[in-house]
């Protein structure tokens, strides 16, 4: 069977066609409404669902562009979807500072319909978008200025994402420099010939596990300093754009008559006073700042300790605790303590923590996943060899009335360190945690698709011993919400890589 529901990953050719029919959809559907719909007729049903199913249609095609975004594993793939981002970011811009579809949003807002809960909040949602661009606020010049700064925004957003995915840095060190590393890891690390500058050394890169690995093991603390230095000022050209960023947000916070950038985040958040969370975090310091400076002490009194035993102490090393010592005392703290974090990991080889932990996934949630074989998928659904393929299947109905529809899918992007010399992956107990962590956050988007309908009068037919079929049949819930999901049903795939 060839999954052909599944959203296809487009090549780096595809991308920036695929981003530019995007606009074109959306500049289409904008061009249509101005020319046919008045602020006086304007309403749910002629504006905002319109424009809302064009955003679904083209959320099918840029879904896969943005994920490549962040997993894209060649710099062509990258340079293609900077360029269409910049297209699409552009256009997106100019459509949110257009007056006339302001005027029309802002009319179907305020109608008094008869609508549901869900299309209410898509309706403020949408004018929100406006709103947050500045009209009803800003004069003409304020506006353009406004849209001026968040193109700029949009760009030194796409340099700093640039200056990160083009990294390839890392430390060079002999390997005597390397005491207390595991060998296994020491194996992944390429040495220089003869003919390099750096003959005989080794290159730690900073990702694959590099840095965590140099930092927690390494004995000499020459090396983990200069690993931990080195790593946070990787990218130097970042620190301007990231300081042109945090003040032109402030600009614009300022432009929109806010006092900062944060207050004009909250609003939208459960928590819509910047007070009330500065207080909340302060109250947060006060109860977890002393156990951590507890945790530091005594990481503190087991470095003194080691450094004596090894006679690297001098004086003034009880005055500060660097950095660099954090992973590498808390491992030698567990391993003291009886932990073999090693020994650990042989209990959590790679595949079968993830079928184990989706079978836990199953039994809590009344989810079901099946692992795709790979001979099943033609080869523009996966973006790379070691992406796995889950399929879930509870099918609760289609919300299309042509049957079509585009099969929904979850990414579950995850970092762990390879193997290359064909041995198991084995996951340290960190590592197991972020795993779940990672998960429970997809598990929450699945479960939205569920039908929780039918979920209860399952249960209650089970525990009662009754037929409520006829109860269920009468009432699909999920359907009222055609123009959100316009297509999705709950049959959902979810990736792992």
């Amino acid at each position: 069977m060839i999954y052909s529901d599944l959203p296809a990953v487009p090549s780096a050719a595809e991308i920036v066609s695929i981003l530019e029919e995007c606009v074109r959809k959306f500049q289409r559907i904008k061009e249509h409404l101005i020319a046919t719909i008045t602020p006086e007729t304007a309403c749910f049903e002629n504006v905002v669902l319109p424009w809302s199913r064009v955003a679904d249609e083209v959320n099918t095609y840029s879904g896969m562009v943005w994920l490549l975004m962040y997993a894209a594993p060649d710099a062509e793939t990258h340079e293609a979807i900077r360029k269409g981002s910049k297209i699409f970011n552009d256009a997106l811009a100019g459509w949110t500072a257009s007056r006339e579809l302001f005027l029309l949003f802002e009319a179907a807002a305020k109608k008094d319909e008869a609508l549901d809960e869900e299309s209410r909040h898509l309706v403020q949602d949408r004018l929100q978008d406006f709103v947050n661009a500045g009209h009803g606020s800003l004069s003409s010049e304020q506006l353009e200025t406004y849209m001026k700064n968040k193109l700029t925004l949009n760009d030194l957003k796409l340099a700093y994402m640039e200056n990160l995915q083009q990294n390839q840095g890392g430390v060079w060190a002999r390997l005597s420099d390397l005491d207390g590393i595991p060998s296994e890891e020491v194996r992944k690390w390429r040495v220089e010939g003869a003919d390099s500058e750096h003959k005989g050394e080794i290159f730690i890169p900073f990702a694959n596990g590099g840095r965590s690995t140099t930092l927690t093991y390494a004995e000499k603390e020459d090396l983990r300093k200069t690993m931990l230095l080195a790593e946070e000022s990787k990218v130097p050209a970042n620190v301007t754009l990231f300081r042109e960023t945090v003040l032109l947000r402030n600009t614009q916070a300022h432009l929109l008559g806010y006092e900062n950038h944060a207050q004009f985040r909250i609003q939208n958040r459960a928590i819509q006073s910047v007070d009330y969370l500065n207080r909340f975090l302060a109250g947060l310091g006060e109860t977890l700042m002393p156990l951590g400076q507890q945790e530091i002490r005594q990481l503190q009194e087991l470095r003194i300790r080691d450094r004596k035993a090894r006679k690297i102490y001098v004086n003034g090393d009880e005055d500060s605790f660097p950095p660099w010592d954090t992973l590498y005392y808390k491992a030698k703290a567990l391993k003291d303590s009886g932990v073999d974090d090693a020994a650990v990991a042989e209990y959590f080889p790679l595949q079968h923590t993830v079928t184990a932990m989706l079978h836990l996934f199953e039994q809590f949630l009344d989810l079901k996943f099946t692992q795709i074989p790979p001979e099943e998928l033609s080869r523009d659904k996966l973006w790379h060899e070691t992406v796995t393929l889950f399929a879930n299947r509870k099918f609760k109905g289609y919300v299309k009335a042509d049957g079509t529809r585009q099969a929904p899918a979850t990414v579950l992007m995850t970092a762990f360190p390879l193997v290359e010399d064909g041995s198991c992956v084995q996951l340290k107990h960190s590592q197991v945690v972020t795993l779940f962590h990672v998960h429970d956050v997809a598990s929450h988007e699945q479960l939205e698709k569920l039908d929780f309908a039918k979920l209860w009068y399952d249960l209650r037919g089970e525990l009662e011993s009754q037929d409520f079929s006829e109860f269920y049949n009468g009432s699909h819930d999920h359907v009222t919400f055609s123009h959100l999901m316009n297509g999705y049903d709950v049959g959902y795939y979810s990736y792992l890589w």
